[in-house]
């Protein structure tokens, strides 16, 4: 088929992780043309059909980029930095202000609206407020989990959400392992070492679950929740794990007072450890959140012991 006569996905976040890998799984697919959607057209990834202009902070940039657009993939930043990348080596305490993504979430499903889009896939995260009764209100979670509603109600043909987990990317940045003094590393943490409820994946397969999506609408385009998961670990399993691979690691469980005057924002950190303590991840449906997840993925995911041993410096 020429691609002039394919259907248009519109992506946002083409130039980050998740918009990237979605980016690169559509057009490696070939069935799609693929329109990234970017605040800096020049960084675009080179795979995409076309690269647009777009801002979520200015919604009337939204029309253009997303006119003729059969489907879009929506992910937002919870951090005002312009990437992952960016935050994740800026110290906790001199993150800037977290960006509005209720406000920016609703200008993409509006401009999708006003344009005719079929299918809107929205990455979002588990309502962490509403599993836990209140208990635990985590902004980074529950942010996003206010959007769900409003895509839910928006009156879309399909419309899909994603749910991205723990990265393994994240061992090598911003929970990579601390040195000690005797040689060894540690992760020091207000977590039991044997609860088995992180669950994580590469973060660069979360295309696959998007191109699923795409794939089959009809049986995935009824607001069905897709958990990106190759399974779910515990920290005894991170280090057993990094110690068969060579590396001299441990784990301390920290008390939670300890903790919480480790560093700026650490009480953040310990609630959403807590958090996971008793609900897991992705919550109480995360099994057949995961099951439908793996039952269209185009491709089986990288377990973590596979990952480290590609990516894991020695």
């Amino acid at each position: 088929m020429d691609k002039s006569e394919q259907r248009t996905i519109a992506v946002f976040g083409g130039t980050g992780r998740q918009g990237g890998s979605v980016a690169r799984y559509l057009s490696e697919h070939g069935s799609f043309n693929v329109r990234v959607i970017t605040r800096n057209p020049a960084a675009s990834q080179d795979f995409a059909d076309e690269v647009v202009y777009g801002d979520l902070t200015k919604p009337e940039t939204l029309d253009e980029a997303l006119a003729g657009a059969y489907g879009v993939f929506l992910v937002t930043n919870y951090w005002s930095q312009s990437t992952p990348e960016d935050w994740a080596q800026t110290p906790v305490g001199e993150w800037s202000d977290p960006v509005d993504e209720f406000a920016q979430g609703k200008a993409a499903v509006e401009a999708a609206l006003r344009h005719g889009v079929k299918h809107f896939i929205w990455s979002t995260l588990p309502d962490t407020s509403q599993i836990s009764n209140g208990q635990y209100n985590l902004p980074f979670w529950t942010g996003k989990a206010r959007l769900d509603e409003v895509v839910a109600k928006a009156g879309f043909e399909y419309f899909s959400f994603v749910e991205a987990p723990f990265y393994y990317q994240n061992f090598l940045k911003e929970v990579a392992p601390a040195p000690q003094s005797d040689g060894s590393f540690a992760w020091s943490l207000p977590m039991r070492p044997d609860s088995r409820v992180m669950h994580m994946a590469d973060i660069d397969q979360i295309g696959s679950i998007v191109l699923g999506a795409f794939l089959n609408p009809e049986a995935v385009g009824q607001g069905q929740h897709l958990s990106l998961s190759a399974g779910a670990y515990s920290w005894a399993d991170v280090v057993r794990i990094f110690r068969a691979l060579g590396h001299d690691v441990v784990f301390n469980q920290v008390e939670d007072t300890i903790f919480d005057g480790l560093f700026p924002g650490a009480k953040s950190v310990r609630e959403s450890q807590q958090y996971m303590e008793s609900h897991t991840y992705f919550g109480p449906e995360a099994d057949r959140k995961i099951a439908l997840a793996h039952s269209i993925a185009t491709e089986p995911l990288t377990t973590l012991e596979d990952w480290l041993t590609a990516n894991m410096p020695s």
